[in-house]
């Protein structure tokens, strides 16, 4: 196989394979970024989502901020777009899955710094729409088995890695992993 839902599979001649959906993250940042959209072709990005970004109960939009979305961006679908993001970040996409994850959260009533936040995801999945999961035939060829070996973790058949925030919701105290 070379492709399968949306993942296009690249065999190495190591024997290793990668998983990427570069064709399917393009076409998105089309699909929801056309040129002629109000808002215009979003920025390349370093960040998947901007540092100032929090989700908040605040964020939700008063009947004056509703009509200045409804105008600024009018014809960006956003629960539609975050729903289309989310196939990709958990699919080979784990680096924008934490903001992905927050902006399905305002998908009932988002506001102007959501719409801010979900194009800014849009010019970061723009400027790296390539990158991949890799499965390395050899593991002491990964990344991941070098860091291990310098900081003298034992080799497992399985190592993963897990991101935690603490009390980061100001409304609810509560945590996200």
């Amino acid at each position: 196989a070379q492709w399968f839902l949306q993942m296009r599979i690249y065999r190495y001649s190591c024997g290793s394979i990668s998983l990427d959906q570069q064709r399917y993250a393009l076409n998105n940042v089309d699909r929801y970024n056309p040129p002629e959209a109000p808002w215009g072709v979003p920025q390349f990005r370093e960040t998947p989502a901007p540092l100032d970004y929090v989700f908040t109960k605040k964020n939700r939009p008063t009947a004056e901020q509703k009509a200045e979305i409804e105008t600024r961006f009018k014809g960006l679908h956003f629960r539609s777009a975050v729903c289309s993001i989310l196939y990709l970040a958990f699919g080979t996409r784990a680096d924008i899955m934490f903001i992905t994850v927050k902006l399905s959260k305002a998908c009932h009533d988002p506001g102007i710094k959501d719409y801010e936040a979900l194009l800014w995801l849009f010019g970061y999945i723009r400027k790296y729409p390539d990158y991949a999961i890799k499965f390395y035939h050899d593991v002491t060829q990964s990344p991941v088995y070098q860091i291990a070996q310098s900081q003298n973790i034992p080799q497992a058949d399985i190592i993963g890695f897990s991101d935690a925030s603490w009390q980061d919701c100001p409304d609810t105290g509560r945590s996200t992993t």
